[in-house]
């Protein structure tokens, strides 16, 4: 039983530990925000491939450049950035 219970615990430490980028594209100089769940980088050319977590939208880039984030640096931009988002009317 306490076996099960160090493993249960274990998974969920594990599963829950997440890491939180700012991914700038360096032909635009547009920045983005994501994490570990969506950030791939793929072939030859380390093409990245995420979903930004500002407009849940997903990003294609070539030339970019990344840097991890703090998980409070993460939240405190993000909701920054939400607030300056347009709202749509009504």
């Amino acid at each position: 039983m306490k076996t099960l219970a160090l493993l249960t615990l274990s998974a969920l430490l594990i599963g829950g530990c997440k890491t939180y980028y700012r991914v700038a594209d360096t032909d635009s100089g547009r920045t983005y925000l994501t994490d570990s769940d969506s950030f791939r980088q793929k072939g030859s050319n380390n093409v990245a491939t995420f979903t930004d977590r500002v407009t849940e939208s997903n990003v294609t880039l070539n030339s970019y450049e990344y840097r991890k984030m703090t998980e409070a640096e993460y939240k405190a931009d993000l909701a920054a950035r939400q607030l300056k988002l347009p709202t749509s009317p009504k």
